[in-house]
């Protein structure tokens, strides 16, 4: 290309930014989906002070990795029909993550029944981003 012809495409490129602010022509803003990150480990078998403080310190973490989006913890979900049974509690989570986007595995969700099952609906049911979790 010669000088004038990259000179012609600049005066262009300027005329059609130009152009573009006057009639108020924008790129249409990129749809993005608010997150839901379920979050899921160990319970049962735990003192329910340390389970719980095990989810509050997993919750946390999710916040100093700067993943945006809503945490759902299985200790802000009421049981299925308001019994208080583990089957009850499963259904209830397994009805939540499905509405979630991502699932977020604590380090010891492998000792848990019911983390597992979740896990096997995140990943293969739900197809959801898996999170792994240091806490």
């Amino acid at each position: 290309m010669t000088k004038e012809q990259l000179e012609s495409l600049k005066r262009l490129g300027i005329a059609a930014r130009e152009m573009a602010i006057r009639l108020d022509v924008t790129a249409p803003a990129a749809k993005v989906e608010p997150k839901r990150i379920y979050l899921s480990g160990k319970i049962s078998g735990l003192h329910p002070e340390d389970a719980r403080q095990n989810f509050l310190f997993a919750e946390r973490e999710i916040f100093t990795l700067h993943i945006p989006g809503e945490v759902v913890n299985p200790f802000n979900i009421r049981p299925f029909l308001g019994i208080r049974s583990w089957i009850c509690y499963m259904i209830t989570d397994i009805r939540e993550l499905s509405t979630c986007t991502h699932a977020a595995f604590m380090y010891n969700w492998r000792d848990s029944r019911g983390a597992v099952i979740e896990y096997f609906f995140a990943r293969f049911i739900f197809k959801q981003e898996i999170i792994w979790l240091a806490s």
